[in-house]
């Protein structure tokens, strides 16, 4: 697969727009970006689920072909493809999920956004910097980052008994 190949892929999703930032080509739904290519269009980058990313990145199948982006972008699921190493069949249904995945989220986003304004309504305190008083739509994550889980798994089993809270120790006073 090269970029050109890529670019066709991605463009080739509904309502797809190409734009570009920071340098280099990226692909939107709803104003937000799926799938990207790097400057020298020899790597790609889309959004993936966390456990399809590890999936990816763990099959030996796929060595070499597939890495996470570094930082909070790869623990948010940006993953970096090869595109020399990867088929355009793979390619190609790691697209979809990306544009499905982010997708999703702007409608939710556009849903929300118009829930807000319809709890509003009239007399509201908009443009007041007092924000949405009554009805105000939070949006919470249900994605399992790895400090959710690890909250998990420390909380204490069913019928345990409660851990001792800490006692600090006192202060030397001078």
């Amino acid at each position: 697969m090269n970029a050109a190949q890529f670019r066709k892929l991605a463009l080739s999703l509904p309502n797809t727009e190409e734009g570009s930032h920071m340098g280099h080509a990226d692909f939107r739904v709803g104003g937000k970006i799926f799938a990207s290519l790097t400057e020298d269009e020899t790597k790609a980058s889309f959004k993936l689920p966390l456990e399809l990313q590890l999936t990816l990145i763990d099959d030996e199948s796929f060595a070499g072909q597939f890495a996470p982006a570094a930082g909070a972008w790869g623990r948010s699921g940006w993953t970096y493809a090869h595109l020399a190493k990867v088929t355009a069949t793979v390619m190609r249904a790691l697209l979809e999920d990306a544009y499905t995945l982010v997708s999703k989220v702007t409608a939710k986003g556009k849903v929300a956004a118009k829930a807000k304004v319809a709890a509003r309504g009239k007399g509201s305190a908009k443009g007041k910097g007092k924000g949405v008083a009554k009805g105000r739509v939070a949006a919470k994550s249900k994605v399992a980052t790895p400090a959710k889980v690890a909250a998990k798994s420390a909380a204490p089993a069913k019928g345990a008994a409660p851990a001792k809270p800490k006692v600090a120790a006192p202060r030397r006073s001078r």
